[in-house]
């Protein structure tokens, strides 16, 4: 399973050549975004954190959202092979 949301605009920094941010988007939602960030040069991965830690969206919360999945997958049943049909 893969989840991935939207990230925010492009960070004040990154206006005159906002293709950039454009490609990092691009590579994070097909690498991941630790990895997308690792392949930036130092400086501009510092500031895409700082951009992307300012505007986390506030429903994302992992440790809430992860809370209830052992409960889901028992219910479902979707981790236990057998009742693959």
């Amino acid at each position: 399973m893969f989840i991935y949301s939207e990230l925010p605009g492009c960070p004040p920094g990154e206006m005159k050549q906002h293709y950039i941010w454009q490609l990092f988007q691009d590579s994070a939602a097909k690498r991941g975004l630790e990895v997308a960030l690792a392949l930036l040069p130092k400086n501009k991965r510092t500031m895409y954190r700082q951009h992307l830690a300012s505007s986390k969206p506030i429903w994302w919360d992992p440790e809430t959202i992860w809370l209830g999945w052992k409960a889901y997958l028992d219910q479902t049943q979707l981790a236990n092979p057998k009742s693959w049909k």
